[in-house]
């Protein structure tokens, strides 16, 4: 039985756990299934060579020395394959995998 204090109660706690979670956010991406037939022509001028873009479908030109790269869902593209994209977290941050980093030669 639900009494009018424990209801009160319950909004009290709804309030709070809303004002809370508003400070997240969520973030998703949604690819659906490739279908090649749908990708714009292949880039002309890719002095990197091509890789698939975020989706893992379409060609696009892979990253150079010193470009961005990664970022969340990996849409700041992908390295040509001789290199390799550093990140440089900040002494105790966490990393998640969809930090911003640079493509330099593999060491």
């Amino acid at each position: 039985m639900i009494t009018q204090s424990s209801s009160g109660l319950l909004v009290l706690l709804s309030v709070g756990l809303s004002l809370i979670l508003r400070n997240y956010s969520v973030s998703a991406l949604s690819c659906g299934v490739c279908d090649p037939e749908l990708c714009s022509p292949d880039p002309k001028d890719c002095p990197g060579g091509f890789t698939k873009g975020i989706c893992n479908c379409c060609n696009v030109c892979a990253k150079l020395v010193n470009e961005s790269c990664g970022g969340n869902f990996g849409l700041l593209g992908k390295c040509a394959d001789n290199l390799r994209c550093y990140i440089s977290p900040k002494v105790g941050q966490a990393i998640t995998g969809q930090e911003e980093g640079i493509c330099k030669g593999k060491k």
